[in-house]
């Protein structure tokens, strides 16, 4: 993605490389997921929906790798960010579809010097938006885990 530096990346131990993860968001960087079926945040501890299914929303992100708006396209810089409800900054809507998880063991040793970011739920892209989620029997199902499923 070109509109973002490095924004979300995985620790050097190999403990903290999990398949499928594309892992932590860097150091000042800050990433939430965006449930846009429910239009609302989901907030850490909440990724498990009632039925106990995992909660999918889009991957926002804002900070200093984040451009700040797309040169002379007022227009989709207003459709790509949301507003600043917060005053302190925008979040730019990457447009992936991840899940966020604990995985035990990785990321449990902070005290890595200078990888102290390395901690918590991992993100797991599950497609695009609206273009890779498949909705079955009330279901929300990532095309590329049918994909992976079918050639594995």
């Amino acid at each position: 993605m070109t509109e973002v530096g490095m924004a979300l990346s995985c620790g050097l131990d190999f403990a903290d490389r999990i398949d499928g993860s594309v892992g932590w968001p860097l150091p000042s960087v800050e990433c939430r997921l965006f449930d846009t079926d429910a239009n609302e945040i989901i907030r850490p501890g909440e990724e498990i929906d009632a039925n106990g299914r995992e909660r999918l929303g889009e991957i926002q992100l804002r900070g200093p790798t984040v451009f700040q708006e797309y040169w002379r396209n007022e227009r989709a810089t207003k459709e790509e960010f949301t507003a600043d409800e917060d005053g302190k900054g925008r979040w730019f809507k990457t447009g992936d579809v991840a899940v966020r998880r604990h995985v035990p063991g990785a990321g449990t040793d902070v005290r890595r010097k200078g990888q102290e970011w390395c901690c918590g739920p991992l993100y797991f892209i599950q497609g695009r938006r609206s273009m890779d989620i498949i909705k079955t029997r009330g279901e929300k199902v990532s095309a590329l885990e049918v994909e992976r499923e079918l050639l594995s």
